[in-house]
């Protein structure tokens, strides 16, 4: 797993080329959740029944990121 520091800067940069590529002034996490949400999902699924314990254990998290990230984006609105 990737520390948060890890995390932070490979957002950050992921954001950086799709906002260049997009001619946005910014792309924020939410906005990239959303824009592939469905392919996401599929694959934090298909995780969540790996083989390895550890793998599926590791998958938690991510959706709850997702749920808090989609939540908040909902808030928003």
């Amino acid at each position: 797993m990737m520390s948060e520091q890890e995390e932070a800067k490979a957002i950050s940069f992921v954001s950086k080329i799709l906002a260049d590529a997009s001619q946005s002034e910014t792309i924020d996490l939410q906005t990239i959740v959303r824009l592939s949400l469905m392919k996401l999902l599929g694959e934090l699924v298909i995780s969540m029944g790996d083989e390895n314990p550890g793998t599926a254990k590791a998958v938690s998290p991510a959706f709850t990121l997702i749920l808090r990230l989609l939540y908040i984006r909902e808030a928003d609105r």
